[in-house]
């Protein structure tokens, strides 16, 4: 993908030029906007695909170097390796492990507020609506 980060190697990639902002400037910028907004535990929803791993991955090792918490971190299938039926219950399945998630266990729980979803505009669009 175009955005990835390994594509940042100018040794490797001599004629390469972004036309868009790469996945690790992408999660800087959410880290920069979590910190503004005071969100110290985010939990993060991405696809299983190089855009979404690479994006989450970039995201928590920035929001960890930044003192945020990470709550749930959790892949979901890509619409296009699922029936409609399993889709939905994949993604219902995510939204139940992050409500369990956010409730309390004895002493700990994840206290996350807010979820980013690091996915593209189809998959994000069928997790809303659940």
């Amino acid at each position: 993908a175009s955005t990835s980060s390994a594509l940042d190697d100018k040794c490797r990639y001599p004629y390469f030029f972004r036309t868009i902002p790469s996945d690790s400037l992408q999660a800087k910028t959410f880290v920069a906007m979590a910190q503004r907004n005071g969100w110290k535990y985010i939990s993060v929803v991405y696809t299983d695909d190089a855009y979404g791993r690479n994006g989450a991955k970039g995201f928590r090792e920035a929001a960890l170097q930044s003192g945020i918490c990470i709550g749930s971190f959790q892949a979901i299938q890509r619409i296009n390796e699922l029936s409609s039926h399993d889709l939905q219950s994949t993604y219902r399945a995510s939204i139940r492990q992050l409500q369990s998630d956010n409730m309390p266990h004895g002493t700990h729980y994840n206290r996350a507020k807010v979820v980013l979803l690091w996915m593209v505009s189809p998959e994000a669009k069928q997790w809303l609506e659940l």
